[in-house]
């Protein structure tokens, strides 16, 4: 009789012969290694010279897909959308979805969680229906165990996609960007550094114009929204960018979402820094600025700043912190912004202003449990702040990274998600999903929105 160690050795088996097969396949998809010394691909393009410095990545960072027998490998040529020319298809190989299991597989473990569940009844003589809820709950089990094991959403580095040309657009570059957050943007009085950190934007470059002097902006940047990425500006950018006369037009991706990367926030408030809406204007105006330097001082330097959503709070933080000199446009498209706008001398309130009141409620909780938390004992405040630190790591943080996987690896999340927001749901397609499950094979972008999450709340830089 069939046994729970007989079930292990099944499925040790099945991890066996998936690792060999993972093998034979990738070798026919992978490009040759490059050694550890090796510059990132900047572009899906040919190649070009960044204007940041690249830094040396980690092996560690290059494990996924690569392979010790260069000879045998070859790039995968992504295919754009015959309705979208400037958006690839996710890569053959990779999946953004859980697989189903087969139905042989399912008749297996069904079979196995029935005469497991058998011998517990002939053993300690149970209840029929105890046996049923017994193998039933087995079934399920054992399922998603499987499903996790052998069929889950594929995770790959951006360095590894940038590498082998398999960012999602034509327009796609990625690059290392050291800077600073002025302190105008946050609660310290002084500059504050943030560590380097390799960022995904598309650019694209205004053609039809030939003088400088016809240009009517020498640069136009885009923030996206939550949950969005640069993508999701991507139909509008090239038309935009002529329409509007613009010398090149780019839009990077947030720190926590799209395939920038998620610098590890380590529980520190300083570390949640990038992922406040500080840091990632910080971000935007260090892309925009390397772009106006090649600009004469003679001429008047004009920009155009475009935010959605979350990203209008992003906008507004570049426009404050641009040098003078740039004439700033700024358009804001449905923008959710925090905060009390002053009339005279009085302040007017969230909801006179058509803000997000409740997020204002929310900051205003902050703030009491801060002072709360300020008002006990140091000794009190590091064993809270240390326990909590703990119980996040190892108990909250794995739930609810677990628990976005499976949320958003399921099949037709974003199309069914994206139809109960869409303006005329008939009017989404598939490409229109596409662009926004595009970035959920990115390697840690569950860690990514829950550390974006934390900023809102811990981080040194306001909202």
């Amino acid at each position: 009789m069939l046994t729970y160690e007989t079930i292990a050795v099944v499925l040790w088996r099945l991890q066996l012969a998936r690792k060999m097969i993972s093998a034979d396949t990738t070798k026919t998809m992978m490009a040759p290694s490059s050694s550890e010394g090796d510059v990132v691909g900047a572009s899906n393009q040919a190649p070009h010279c960044s204007y940041s410095v690249m830094s040396m990545a980690s092996a560690h960072e290059f494990d996924d897909f690569r392979l010790s027998t260069p000879s045998q490998q070859s790039i995968e040529e992504l295919q754009p959308r015959k309705d979208e020319p400037n958006l690839y298809n996710i890569p053959s190989f990779a999946y953004p979805e859980y697989r189903p299991l087969s139905t042989i597989l399912k008749v297996l473990l069904g079979s196995l969680s029935i005469v497991a569940s058998s011998k517990l009844n002939v053993v300690k003589k149970t209840s029929i229906l105890k046996v049923i809820v017994i193998a039933t709950s087995t079934f399920i089990l054992s399922s998603t165990f499987v499903q996790d094991m052998f069929y889950a959403p594929s995770r790959i580095t951006t360095r590894t996609l940038s590498r082998n040309q398999w960012l999602p657009s034509p327009l796609s570059k990625y690059s290392i960007i050291s800077t600073s957050v002025p302190s105008e943007l946050h609660q310290e009085a002084t500059t504050l550094l943030m560590d380097s950190i390799g960022v995904h934007f598309l650019e694209y470059e205004n053609s039809d114009i030939l003088t400088p002097v016809e240009y009517k902006f020498d640069a136009i940047h885009f923030n996206h929204g939550f949950g969005a990425s640069s993508l999701s500006w991507l139909p509008v950018i090239p038309s935009l960018v002529k329409k509007i006369g613009g010398k090149i037009g780019i839009a990077h991706d947030a720190p926590g979402f799209g395939f920038t990367d998620r610098p590890s926030a380590s529980g520190k408030k300083a570390g949640l820094v990038p992922f406040s809406s500080a840091g990632n204007a910080a971000l935007g105006n260090s892309l925009l600025n390397e772009r106006l330097k090649t600009i004469e001082e003679s001429h008047v330097k004009k920009v155009a700043l475009f935010g959605h959503s979350m990203g209008c709070a992003s906008t507004l933080k570049m426009a404050l912190t641009l040098p003078t000199d740039v004439e700033k446009t700024i358009v804001l498209v449905a923008p959710a912004l925090v905060g009390n706008l002053r009339n005279g001398n009085r302040d007017v309130s969230p909801t006179a202003v058509n803000v997000d009141a409740p997020m204002a409620k929310a900051t205003e909780v902050k703030e009491s449990i801060k002072e709360i938390t300020l008002s006990q004992p140091a000794k009190i405040r590091n064993f809270v702040r240390v326990s909590t630190a703990a119980l996040r790591r190892v108990i909250l943080d794995p739930i609810l990274i677990y628990m976005l996987k499976r949320v958003v690896g399921q099949p037709k999340f974003w199309n069914k998600g994206l139809r109960a927001v869409w303006g005329d749901p008939e009017k989404l397609s598939d490409t229109d999903a596409l662009r926004f499950q595009w970035t959920s094979i990115g390697q840690g972008w569950e860690n990514g929105l829950l550390a974006f999450t934390r900023s809102r709340l811990f981080s040194i830089c306001p909202y």
